[in-house]
């Protein structure tokens, strides 16, 4: 078992110091020259770690703080290394997560020289560190494992889904344990104001109903999202079904007899490159299937036309950058001749919004909570 044991340490910093090697080349040359050994050697450490996670259950002398650094670090990189993904490109995420396994690399081997006299594990000494084998060992790690690694895993799926959401929506849009949340935002310059209000295209009823009975009277206007289509470039894309399908409503417009005014502050389809046209028709066409095979064909066409067309980049561009644009220019308009602008977007388009309202002077003054979807 030393042996064992060993090899798997000593890979681990092979892994950690290759990894780093082939960063800093990448950054020079711009190729990943070791990508071929390192992802051997990844394809091997992964199940290998979890093999000795299950391997500490059963052998009480194994060195379990080492043991379980490594394997966890290893879950957190194949869980996808949440929140620094969020905050930093690719590279300085795989910098930082490579450096620190070669800190810990260090630290283990130094810590085995101090304790063996050699820099590996040893017969001689697991041997000193009691029996190989104990029932109550076996049973109290058995149960502190099944208890805690769903636990653990739970919590970090939950928290990284709360960490993705609040950064891609501007915190427009917070996930918590009894449900979705929407946030609407003031903002004032002057004697005008801006209201932000993160929306989602399905929710309960009530959460549609209250944003349209908390619009302001007065001189307002709404700028209301909505691709225009003049040209008939998109199939049927709405989310009726998918909405009746989880027992939501579809959001409706907000033109309501003694509420202010509404102007479509969005862009026509033409203005989208072919190849996001394409994918959109092809969610469009995911979200209108009638039966589970319908769905499932779907799916697969859009992974056809997304893979051939090379264009998801081109989504975020097209269905983002270029409608916030043209919304804020709508804004400026709309503000040379309103007191107040209603601004209901999706909660995603706040990251490029609210940063343009706060570039026009508007300063924040006050903040509205409404749930979307309760999940009990």
């Amino acid at each position: 078992m030393a042996g064992l044991t060993t090899a798997f340490l000593y890979l681990f910093a092979i892994d950690a110091l290759l990894s780093v090697v082939d960063l800093a080349l990448f950054q020079v040359t711009g190729l990943h020259f070791l990508i071929v050994p390192l992802s051997l050697l990844m394809f091997a450490l992964i199940p290998w770690a979890g093999l000795m996670f299950v391997l500490m259950v059963f052998l009480p002398r194994l060195p379990k703080r080492i043991l379980l650094s490594v394997c966890g670090l290893y879950a957190w990189e194949v869980l996808g290394l949440m929140p620094l993904p969020l905050y930093a490109t690719w590279p300085t995420v795989a910098g930082i997560v490579n450096l620190l396994a070669l800190v810990l690399s260090v630290l283990i081997f130094a810590w085995l020289k101090a304790k063996t006299g050699v820099y590996q594990v040893t017969e001689a000494w697991l041997e000193g560190r009691g029996p190989a084998f104990r029932w109550g060992h076996l049973i109290a790690y058995g149960a502190l494992s099944t208890l805690f690694v769903p636990l653990i895993l739970a919590s970090y799926t939950f928290f990284s889904a709360v960490s993705t959401l609040d950064h891609f929506t501007a915190g427009f849009m917070q996930l918590r344990l009894d449900g979705l949340y929407s946030l609407e935002r003031v903002y004032e310059r002057a004697d005008q104001r801006v209201h932000l209000i993160g929306m989602m295209h399905i929710a309960r009823e009530g959460f549609y109903r209250e944003v349209l009975e908390a619009l302001p009277v007065g001189d307002t206007v709404v700028l209301a999202e909505g691709v225009r289509d003049e040209t008939d470039l998109l199939g049927d894309f709405n989310y009726g079904r998918l909405a009746e399908a989880v027992n939501l409503t579809e959001q409706s417009s907000f033109e309501v007899e003694g509420g202010p005014s509404v102007i479509g502050a969005d862009v026509d389809v033409a203005e989208f490159s072919s190849s996001t046209i394409d994918i959109l028709n092809a969610i469009g066409r995911v979200l209108q299937s009638e039966t589970r095979e319908e769905a499932i064909e779907a799916l697969l066409g859009y992974g056809r036309v997304a893979g051939e067309s090379e264009a998801i980049e081109m989504i975020w561009h097209d269905v983002l950058e270029i409608r916030n644009r043209h919304l804020l220019e709508k804004l400026d308009e709309a503000l040379g001749e309103y007191e107040r602008a209603v601004i209901p977007w999706g909660a995603v388009h706040m990251m490029e919004i609210e940063p343009g309202v706060l570039g026009r002077d508007f300063v924040p003054i006050s903040e509205t909570e409404r749930q979307v979807i309760a999940f009990y």
